[in-house]
């Protein structure tokens, strides 16, 4: 398997990976291969981050899955309604209060998209102090899903004391989403 970055540090460019691409917006992105997501089965995550280190300011987090065995049979909106639940249940790190799930459909460049907020926030008394993070999932289904059912999971994060420029978490959001091309089972680089 090969990775193909077309710049560690990008410019509104296209990133592109085995199986998918999409564009960042502005400058100062950097991109990292990190482990699976634990509880489902998926491949190795894209994490594609800017801002200061160790916590960066925005995130996007992209993973590809295949359909797990609880959800076959399922059309794409229960699929991505299961998903959304096996992830309010999903065991977090310590120290962390994830909370203030809504899910919503959204449309993005014409395409409805099934999305799920999320807020990210310290528990009380954890140190060192977090920011707060406001983030949505958007789980995004490739053409060929009824053929070869997997679905890609692309989850943003926004430290909500930014400083950065930017469109905050929305713009990150449709900029992204609407630039993401996932390739049919077999193709792509």
């Amino acid at each position: 398997m090969r990775w193909i970055v077309l710049s560690h540090r990008v410019t509104e460019q296209w990133l592109i990976f085995p199986g998918f691409e999409f564009v960042c917006p502005g400058n100062g992105w950097t991109s990292d291969v990190a482990a699976a997501a634990a509880g489902l089965p998926c491949r190795q995550s894209v994490v594609v981050t800017r801002g200061r280190e160790p916590d960066p300011v925005e995130s996007v987090a992209i993973w590809s899955m295949t359909l797990p065995p609880e959800f076959r049979g399922l059309d794409p909106d229960e699929c991505a309604t299961a998903y959304f639940e096996a992830e309010r249940e999903a065991p977090r790190m310590p120290g962390k209060l994830w909370s203030g799930f809504v899910a919503e459909d959204r449309l993005i460049d014409g395409r409805r998209f099934p999305t799920m907020r999320f807020d990210l926030t310290d528990e009380p008394g954890s140190l060192p102090p977090f920011p707060p993070v406001s983030g949505v999932f958007v789980v995004c289904f490739p053409t060929d899903f009824r053929q070869k059912p997997r679905f890609s999971v692309l989850m943003f994060q926004v430290d909500r004391w930014s400083t950065l420029d930017g469109d905050g978490l929305d713009g990150l959001v449709d900029t992204v989403v609407a630039s993401f091309v996932e390739y049919p089972s077999g193709a792509g680089v």
